[in-house]
């Protein structure tokens, strides 16, 4: 029990991490939020106009050439 106890006691101590990225997580979390709102807003468009948005893929023209000698 004993041993219980004190790792819960180590653990709720305050990590000794460096705080110094902290300050750019509001604007991670604002541009994250703004992204989604645009990709959520894109697809009720897109559902609406009845399109399907496509992989953009690249076209292929099959001009390769393989040497003679493999």
């Amino acid at each position: 029990m004993s041993a219980l106890n004190s790792r819960h006691r180590r653990s709720a101590r305050p990590a000794r991490d460096r705080r110094g990225p902290l300050w750019s997580l509001p604007l991670q979390q604002f541009v994250h939020r703004q992204l989604m709102y645009l990709v959520v807003i894109q697809s009720v468009f897109t559902a609406l106009a009845g399109s399907r948005l496509r992989w953009q893929r690249m076209q292929r023209y099959g001009t390769l050439r393989v040497p003679a000698g493999r």
